[in-house]
């Protein structure tokens, strides 16, 4: 909990969009000059939202303020950067809430920037299946790897399941996996689901009493608050696209098998 004898560290925490930038310049990604010409005024933007938050972390308002901001940032691929810091920053601030709601969404806000600090980095997707086996996707080394957050129980995630398998028939033979992540909270439900779906890939699923839905380990380090969630993984294991859905992922495999 930061108090007001404590707003003179929020300086500290809003580097979160300065270390962001110079992450991407440490990985060869540097900044291009329109990102590095909009940094001060985004720096001074984020400072002036972030402000009321810093010294009383519990005001709601002003998460939901911060909150829209970061948002905001992350629907722009020229801005997605400002984002990561941004929710490095909120996660810090909300860790320190002494409301209940609030702190739990520390972890959350980490995980959203984690997932899209993702492109370029490698990604190993562990789990247990429905059956109880253990996955793990470095075993797919040398494959192109659709990892699908999803969830029975929501229509635009059973929407997406056609394309996925039409995908799975056309490239599976020359390297294409899926793998899937369910937030369901009854087994015998999905796998019902996945029996009368045919689907052919594993999917992986929780059993632990405080971990369903959007709670799911997975879920939660990698900030997944929407679903359906496609993150595509390359050959390499490396993160090669966070909107692998619709036309896109026919689009994106093409590029990375052949057409």
């Amino acid at each position: 909990m930061i108090s007001r004898t404590e707003a003179g560290r929020v300086p500290t925490l809003v580097c979160g969009l300065i270390l962001a930038l110079a992450a991407a310049t440490a990985k060869g990604d540097a900044p291009s000059p329109d990102d590095a010409g909009a940094m001060p005024s985004a720096l001074q933007e984020w400072r002036k939202t972030i402000a009321p938050l810093a010294e009383h972390p519990d005001d709601v308002d002003a998460l939901k303020q911060a909150l829209a901001l970061a948002r905001h940032w992350e629907q722009n691929p020229a801005t997605v950067k400002f984002a990561i810091g941004a929710y490095r920053d909120l996660s810090a601030l909300a860790g320190r809430s002494v409301v209940p709601e609030l702190a739990a969404k520390a972890a959350g806000f980490a995980g959203i920037a984690r997932r899209l600090n993702l492109p370029g980095h490698l990604l190993v997707i562990k789990g247990r299946q429905t059956d109880g086996a253990a996955f793990d996707s470095s075993n797919w080394r040398g494959k192109v790897v659709l990892v699908d957050f999803w969830a029975t129980w929501c229509p635009s995630c059973r929407a997406e399941l056609p394309n996925i398998q039409k995908n799975y028939a056309r490239f599976h033979v020359r390297g294409f996996e899926v793998i899937g992540v369910s937030l369901d909270a009854k087994l015998d439900k999905l796998c019902d689901f996945l029996r009368r779906q045919s689907i052919p890939w594993p999917v992986l699923f929780s059993k632990s009493p405080s971990g369903h839905g959007w709670d799911i380990p997975l879920a939660v380090r990698y900030g997944v608050t929407r679903i359906p969630c496609a993150i595509l993984i390359d050959q390499q294991g490396k993160v090669f696209s966070l909107n692998a859905r619709g036309p896109e992922l026919g689009r994106q495999l093409e590029r990375l098998l052949g057409e």
